[in-house]
């Protein structure tokens, strides 16, 4: 998706192309500008609650686990592509994607603190018999050592939601996951 397409749907405004995060590592390396010059059009559905999604929440703990530490080591750094920068109350959130995987998305702000990503959980939709057809996307808020899965939706999720996850103050939590001692509590889907 062009970033001027992007930035009229959604009245943001736009920082360059090929920016690295340098207030919230692990982003390292400023990526070429053609490595950001896409990101993936995020119109995402959120999926309804339900019983059905607890093999989904069982999924999206394996796989938030495994997005942010593979075998229990920090996840290699990545060079995260900026795609907005939406001023919130005095502070810039900015949305970036993994140049790698353009429909992923990272939320944070230059603040430190936590951060929201969003990611394709490919197990997710098998386990899904009665909604054929979807594409699950997990997203996760990220506090150090600690994750917790807010939400799930088929197909990327759009930028405002994104943002609507890192402002708001209560969401619902389908599990909380610690990365040292890889206990998950997990929550019945409402």
């Amino acid at each position: 998706m062009r970033r001027g397409v992007l930035a009229a749907a959604i009245g943001l405004a736009l920082a360059g192309p090929a920016l690295a995060d340098s207030t919230n590592p692990p982003a390292l390396a400023t990526p070429q500008p053609a490595a950001c010059a896409t990101s993936a059009p995020r119109t995402g559905k959120p999926l309804p609650g339900g019983d059905d999604l607890i093999p989904v929440v069982l999924s999206s703990t394996v796989a938030a686990e495994a997005a942010v530490a593979p075998h229990g080591k920090p996840a290699p750094p990545i060079a995260w592509c900026l795609d907005a920068a939406v001023p919130n109350g005095g502070r810039t959130i900015s949305v970036w994607h993994d140049p790698a995987d353009p429909a992923s998305a990272r939320v944070t702000a230059g603040t430190g603190g936590f951060e929201v990503r969003a990611f394709q959980d490919t197990a997710a939709p098998a386990l899904l018999k009665d909604r054929p057809g979807v594409t699950i996307y997990d997203v996760i808020l990220v506090q150090g050592d600690k994750l917790q899965v807010v939400g799930f939706f088929d197909g990327p999720p759009p930028i405002d939601a994104m943002v609507t996850f890192f402002v708001k103050d209560r969401f619902g939590v389908y599990a909380d996951i610690d990365l040292k001692t890889h206990q998950v509590t997990i929550y019945r889907p409402f």
